[in-house]
């Protein structure tokens, strides 16, 4: 029983440990919409 608790504990540091931020994205690389354009043809549709 108590090597079922140590495996169990190691599996979920490995887990922690490896997941950490691999996937980050600095702010700077981001692109967010600060405006949106909208324009109105003769005919009353919308571009």
């Amino acid at each position: 029983m108590k090597r079922k608790g140590a495996f169990l504990l190691l599996m979920m540091m490995i887990t922690v440990l490896l997941s950490s931020c691999w996937s980050k994205k600095e702010l700077t690389d981001l692109a967010f919409v600060s405006a949106m354009g909208v324009d109105k043809t003769k005919g009353g549709s919308i571009i």
